[in-house]
């Protein structure tokens, strides 16, 4: 999982940094520097991000596609 990935993942489930931290256990910094990709994204914290995916019923694809569209969306 890529930073930019992380960010779309933040997008399309309205969690902020401090939100998506507290959901998987780091902190708000550790979430900045993931999506700045200043620090690897380690499997363990890859499959809870996954779980919290998973609880709102979306996968990585659509993550993508959401996130995306978003963004375009947001600059209109």
């Amino acid at each position: 999982m890529k930073g930019t990935l992380l960010k779309d993942v933040r997008y399309v489930t309205d969690l902020t940094q401090k939100q998506l931290g507290e959901l998987i256990g780091v902190s708000q910094s550790a979430i900045a520097q993931m999506e700045s990709e200043t620090i690897k994204i380690l499997p363990e914290t890859k499959e809870k991000i996954i779980n919290v995916l998973t609880e709102r019923n979306l996968h990585q694809e659509e993550i993508y596609i959401l996130g995306q569209l978003k963004k375009h969306y947001k600059g209109v």
